[in-house]
């Protein structure tokens, strides 16, 4: 195995020992559809299905499922676009705008309050390496990029336990 190998090894194994990053909301919600309301929280619009399908990665079919799921629990509204019916689009119902701000500033507390114990130098070097992070990888083909999710389980990782 070589170094990049061992330390991606060492990076997913960190991963699963930090756990969630986001706090859970107030019903049972999967990453995926945490992921979809975040995204139309960050775009500030309605989009289509087929546009967050693009953002996400993930097939029509599995984004149809959780724009199912979300409408159900109230996060999410569907509409028929205006100048194409047959073209669905998605936006925050008020329910999805309340939840992804009670999570926005339990987000921010909890992240200041793990910033203040890392420290100031190693907050801003975790910042930068993240920032370049965020650009490499829009640079990587969906089919290689190991951070895509599609709200299911995650796959079995075998990294060896760390001692």
């Amino acid at each position: 195995m070589n170094t990049y190998e061992e330390y991606a090894q060492e990076f997913f194994t960190l991963m699963v020992e930090m756990g969630p990053l986001m706090p859970p909301v107030a019903e049972r919600i999967t990453r995926g559809e945490m992921r979809v309301v975040m995204i139309l929280d960050h775009e500030g619009r309605s989009l289509s299905a087929g546009e967050l399908s693009a953002i996400t990665g993930l097939c029509t079919g599995r984004t149809t499922a959780i724009l199912i799921s979300l409408e159900e629990k109230g996060y999410i509204q569907r509409t028929h676009s205006e100048k194409d019916h047959r073209i669905v689009m998605v936006s925050l119902s008020k329910k999805g705008r309340a939840s992804v701000e009670t999570g926005k500033e339990d987000m921010t507390e909890k992240a200041a309050a793990f910033f203040e114990k890392l420290g100031v130098d190693d907050t801003q070097n975790l910042l930068r390496i993240i920032r370049k992070a965020s650009e490499l990888k829009k640079n990587v083909p969906a089919s290689e990029n190991p951070f895509l999710d599609d709200g299911g389980p995650l796959p079995p990782f075998n990294a060896k336990k760390r001692k």
